[in-house]
């Protein structure tokens, strides 16, 4: 990442020991949960060797998304519906980015089975979502698996290419953890209290963001494939 990344861990622990602590770290969660995304958008923007420019635009613009989203979702909002709303535009605009070089579908068989993932997850908490939700939610699986799918598959089609490989490896984890870390919030809300719920939806959360994010770089060792990367 680039400058400032050094207070990223510290932001993440921060969100996590503020969720954790409930009421009495309310005030520590309002403030580290937007700013660890934050830094994590700046750390993206201000990369100096980017892949593309479009690419880097596009996953910033995501991520901003993203920013809006958990501002939503904080308390004393908790506005789920707009939060949803912002996060769904964020993931289609990764899936912009994910596009970029690629044919699309980049591959068939990871947005299948992405997509197949999604509706077994809805399916399962299909009593427990109230009427209202039903359609919303069952949008927004839709576009993450696709957007997941899309991730995964142009790291397959990109495997032994250099940078190019590597930047997609980062950005399928990203999207891999990235819908684990919603398949866990949804589970958590609808269906059944989590163990230390806050742990592993924030922890996979914010490594989703930061593995897309990193995925923005273009290694100063791997100049000699910058000729072949798009922009």
């Amino acid at each position: 990442m680039a400058r400032g990344r050094w207070l990223i861990v510290p932001a993440v622990a921060a969100a996590i020991v503020g969720a954790l602590l409930g009421e009495r770290g309310l005030w520590l969660y309002q403030a580290a949960k937007p700013l660890a995304t934050l830094l994590i958008l700046v750390g993206a923007w201000s990369v100096s060797t980017a892949l593309s420019s479009c690419y880097r635009t596009a996953i910033v613009v995501g991520l901003a998304w993203c920013l809006l989203g958990d501002i939503c979702l904080l308390p004393p909002w908790n506005a789920f519906l707009p939060g949803l709303g912002c996060f769904l535009i964020a993931h289609l605009t990764f899936l912009v980015a994910f596009a970029q070089g690629v044919r699309r579908p980049a591959w068939w068989p990871a947005t299948l089975l992405c997509l197949a993932l999604g509706a077994t997850v809805v399916a399962a908490l299909w009593p427990d979502l109230p009427s209202t939700l039903r359609a919303p939610v069952s949008a927004y699986v839709a576009v993450i698996g696709v957007m997941a799918g899309q991730a995964i598959g142009r790291a397959w089609r990109w495997r032994g290419q250099g940078a190019k490989a590597r930047g997609a490896r980062f950005a399928a984890a990203g999207a891999a953890l990235f819908l684990l870390s919603d398949t866990l919030l949804a589970w958590d809300r609808f269906h059944a209290p989590l163990p230390l719920a806050s742990l592993w939806i924030l922890g996979t959360y914010y490594a989703a963001i930061a593995c897309i994010a990193h995925s923005v770089r273009l290694p100063s060792v791997a100049s000699a494939d910058m000729r072949g990367v798009e922009g």
